[in-house]
């Protein structure tokens, strides 16, 4: 397993100061993140509040214990998360015919690229500020369907911070 990610572009940021009054949370995300079964966990709140660099915490202990860590900015933008989350789940070992199958339209990208994901254990991917999660994507299905981009069977974990606490997005 990569002990970070390959490209710099999905690197965590760094943790300027210890984070303070977080223990419960940190432990709670760092034995997730240790965790054999995968899962998906979302950090929501106003903003402000540090979700953020509670976040950047969890993903810089995750790479000091060996996790293959990766970093997404969401940006609004659902293609650009499937351009993400497909080179992620390559640099996870994600095969070339699966990507063809997918490009072909044998496959669902979204699935095979979540294929990947819960092959593949010790891995902690974070999508910051998804602000929007009715853009999440494909489609128009809401994000708690699953069948988008965020899905909670990985074998690995998917961490998301958002401010939106809206029930059912």
């Amino acid at each position: 397993m990569r002990a970070a990610a390959a490209h710099a572009s999905y690197r965590a940021p760094a943790v300027q100061a210890p984070v303070r009054g977080r223990d419960r949370e940190l432990a709670d995300l760092r034995g997730l993140a240790a965790g054999r079964d995968g899962g998906l966990v979302v950090v929501c709140g106003a903003g402000g509040l540090g979700k953020t660099t509670l976040a950047a915490q969890t993903a810089q202990q995750a790479e000091t214990q060996g996790r293959a860590v990766f970093w997404v900015r969401w940006q609004d933008d659902a293609a650009r998360l499937a351009h993400d989350l497909t080179r992620i789940a390559q640099e996870l070992g994600l095969p070339e015919t699966r990507l063809h199958d997918a490009q072909s339209g044998r496959a669902a990208l979204v699935d095979v690229v979540w294929e990947q994901l819960a092959a593949v254990r010790g891995w902690v991917i974070v999508i910051d500020n998804v602000d929007t999660p009715r853009n999440l994507g494909p489609g128009s299905e809401p994000a708690g369907s699953y069948r988008g981009w965020v899905r909670p069977d990985g074998a690995g974990l998917l961490l998301v911070t958002s401010r939106d606490t809206a029930l059912g997005t």
